[in-house]
C-alpha cells in the first residue's frame, strides 16, 4: 500500500524521521556518560564485541575456535566499520547510532503507511525512547532491529518480496526472530496475492497460476540468501557461514543460563524485594507500561486476526493490504508472543524487541476509546523512564573522563579503588576473570582470550586457553556484580584451577579463623594463589 499524499494533518515521512532523528541524538547526548561507560567497555558486552573483532582480527575463526552464537552478517559489517574507522568504544557508538537512526527511518515509513497525524506523532515521540535505545549490549542487536523493522515497513505498504529479503538478512543477523517473521511474511504475502486476485474479479488460479504469481514474493529473499552465503564464505569461510544458520549455539547457552520469562527472566515483570523497591518498579521502570503493552498488543492482534478471518471471496470490501494495520498488527502481535514465551532471556532482555510494542500501539489504537487507553499509557511510559533520565542526569555530575579509563566516562569516588585494584594485579600478574574489553583500555590488563565467558558459547580449545591462563596467574579478579549462576569461576570446567585460591579455613581448638582475600568490596574480589 502506497503511503497518502501528504495532508496538513498527515507529516510527511520526511518530517516524521528528522523529529525521530533529532530526538534520538538529544537523548544519546543526555546518557552518554551511561552509553560511555567504562565499565560497560570494559567488563561487560559492549566491550565483548570490541573483544570479538580483536579475535576474528588475529585469525580466529567464528564456530570453529571462537565461540561465537549469532549469525554472520553482523560480524561482517562491524569488522569492515572497524578496519575503517578504528576498533574503538567510540567507532562502537558510531555504528549503534546509525542503525538507530535507520530504524527510526523504518518507524516513519510505517507511522506514514498507516496514515499518522500529527497528535498521534506526539505520542510517538513519547513512546520512541521505549523503542530504540541509545546503548545497546552488541552491534548484532541494533543491525537486527533495523531490519526486522524495514521487513515490516515494506509489509506495511503490500512489498512483500522486499520485506521478506530484510527478514533474510536478520536471518543471517540472529538465527531466531527474524525465522518466526519470514513465515509470517511468506504466509501473509500468499494471502495478499490471493486476495488482490480475488478483488479484481479473476478466475480462480490453478497450480501452475499461483507459482508463476509467486515469483516477486520469492525471488528477492532468494536473491538475497544466496548472496549473504557467498558474502559469509568468502569472509569467514565454508564452515562457519552454515554453523549458525539454526540457533543451536545459543538455545544451548539460553538452556545452560536459565533463560526464560518464567526462570531468569521473572525478576522484570515479577519483581521481589521490599514494598518500597517493589513500587519503585512498577512506578519508575518500564515494567508497567511493558506488561499492560504486550497484553494491548495480543487483544488487538486477537482483533485483527477476526477481522481477517472474516473476508469471504465474495466480498467487494478492500483486501486485507489496502488497510495495512490488520496484516501487521497480526505480525507484531504473534512476533511479540514469540519473544515472550520462546526466546525471552534474562530481566533487562525486554529491550530487544521492544519495538514491537511501541510500533504496535501507534499503529493499532484507533478511535476515541483506544485513544483514551493510549494516553493512559503514554503517561505510564513518562513515569516509566524517570529512573533512567534521572540515572543519566546523576552521571554527569559524578562521573567524569580521564585518561587512567580510556577516555570513557567513570564515577569519581570509584577511580580510587578501581586504580588499585590495576596496581594489585600487575603486582601479582592477576588475570581479570571478565568478559569485556579491558586490555584495550588497560594495556597490562590479562583477560580470557574469548569473545563471552557465557555458558556452552566458548569452545573446547578456548576452555584449554582459560585454564592455562589461571594456571599462571598469581591472582583471580572476579566482578562481583556478575550472576553468581552463571559466573565462570564457578564452572565445574575450572574446578582444579579454583583450588590455589579458594579462601582456606584453620581451626585452633575452639578458634576458627577464615582466610580474607587479597582485596574485597562491594564490586571487586581480587583473590590471591596460595603459594
Amino acid at each position: 500500500m502506497l503511503p497518502p499524499p501528504p495532508s496538513p494533518r498527515q507529516p510527511s515521512q520526511r518530517a516524521i524521521f528528522l523529529l525521530f532523528a533529532a530526538e534520538l541524538l538529544l537523548t544519546l547526548l543526555y546518557q552518554l556518560p551511561g552509553t560511555m561507560d567504562f565499565q560497560k567497555f570494559g567488563f561487560y558486552d559492549e566491550g565483548a564485541w570490541l573483544r570479538l573483532d580483536q579475535l576474528l582480527a588475529a585469525g580466529r575463526v567464528p564456530t570453529v575456535d571462537l565461540g561465537y552464537s549469532y549469525g554472520m552478517l553482523p560480524l561482517i559489517l562491524s569488522h569492515a566499520w572497524f578496519t575503517i574507522f578504528g576498533r574503538t568504544p567510540w567507532a562502537y557508538l558510531a555504528f549503534l547510532t546509525i542503525c538507530n537512526l535507520l530504524a527510526a527511518g523504518g518507524i516513519a515509513a510505517i507511522l506514514r503507511a498507516a496514515g499518522i497525524s500529527w497528535r498521534r506523532l506526539g505520542a510517538a515521540c513519547v513512546l520512541l525512547p521505549l523503542a530504540i535505545m541509545p546503548n545497546n549490549y552488541s552491534l548484532m542487536h541494533p543491525l537486527e532491529m533495523l531490519l526486522i523493522i524495514w521487513a515490516l515497513a515494506h509489509q506495511a505498504r503490500g512489498r512483500y518480496g522486499a520485506a521478506l529479503a530484510f527478514a533474510v538478512m536478520a536471518v543471517f543477523t540472529k538465527p531466531s526472530m527474524p525465522y518466526v517473521l519470514g513465515l509470517l511474511l511468506l504466509i501473509l504475502g500468499f494471502l495478499y496475492q490471493s486476495s488482490n486476485h480475488r478483488t479484481q474479479g479473476l478466475p480462480s488460479q490453478g497450480l501452475r497460476d499461483r507459482l508463476q504469481k509467486a515469483w516477486p514474493i520469492l525471488i528477492p529473499p532468494t536473491l538475497t540468501a544466496l548472496a549473504l552465503v557467498a558474502l559469509s564464505i568468502l569472509a569467514v569461510g565454508l564452515r562457519p557461514a552454515f554453523a549458525n544458520i539454526f540457533p543451536l549455539t545459543g538455545g544451548r547457552s539460553y538452556r545452560l543460563m536459565n533463560f526464560g520469562i518464567f526462570h531468569a527472566g521473572r525478576e522484570f515483570w515479577l519483581h521481589g524485594g521490599s514494598p518500597t523497591e517493589i513500587v519503585r518498579h512498577y512506578l519508575c521502570t518500564p515494567a508497567t507500561f511493558w506488561i499492560l503493552a504486550s497484553l494491548l498488543l495480543w487483544t488487538l492482534g486477537i482483533r485483527a486476526l477476526i477481522r481477517l478471518g472474516h473476508r469471504h471471496p465474495a466480498e467487494t470490501s478492500p483486501p486485507p493490504a489496502a488497510r495495512p494495520c490488520d496484516p501487521l498488527l497480526l505480525t507484531l502481535a504473534l512476533l511479540h508472543g514469540a519473544f515472550v514465551f520462546v526466546f525471552y532471556a534474562w530481566s533487562g532482555s525486554w529491550t530487544y524487541y521492544s519495538y514491537l510494542l511501541v510500533i504496535g500501539l501507534l499503529v493499532g489504537l484507533r478511535g476515541h476509546r483506544q485513544t483514551i487507553m493510549l494516553r493512559v499509557l503514554l503517561v505510564i511510559a513518562l513515569l516509566g523512564l524517570s529512573e533512567r533520565y534521572a540515572d543519566a542526569f546523576g552521571r554527569w555530575w559524578g562521573m567524569s573522563r580521564a585518561p587512567d579509563t580510556g577516555g570513557l566516562f567513570f564515577y569519581n569516588d570509584g577511580r580510587a579503588e578501581v586504580n588499585g585494584v590495576r596496581a594489585l594485579a600487575c603486582e601479582y600478574h592477576g588475570l581479570y576473570l571478565v568478559n569485556g574489553a579491558l586490555p584495550m583500555l588497560w594495556p597490562e590488563a590479562q583477560t580470557p582470550p574469548v569473545w563471552f565467558l557465557s555458558p556452552g558459547i566458548p569452545t573446547a580449545t578456548e576452555i584449554a586457553l582459560v585454564q592455562e591462563q589461571m594456571n599462571q596467574a598469581g591472582a583471580i579478579i572476579l566482578d562481583k556484580d556478575y550472576d553468581q549462576t552463571q559466573e565462570a569461576w564457578f564452572w565445574p570446567e575450572f574446578a582444579q584451577q579454583r583450588k590455589p585460591f579458594e579462601l582456606r579455613t584453620w581451626k585452633i581448638f575452639i578458634w576458627t579463623f577464615k582466610e580474607k582475600p587479597l582485596y574485597e568490596s562491594p564490586h571487586v574480589l581480587v583473590l590471591k594463589r596460595h603459594d
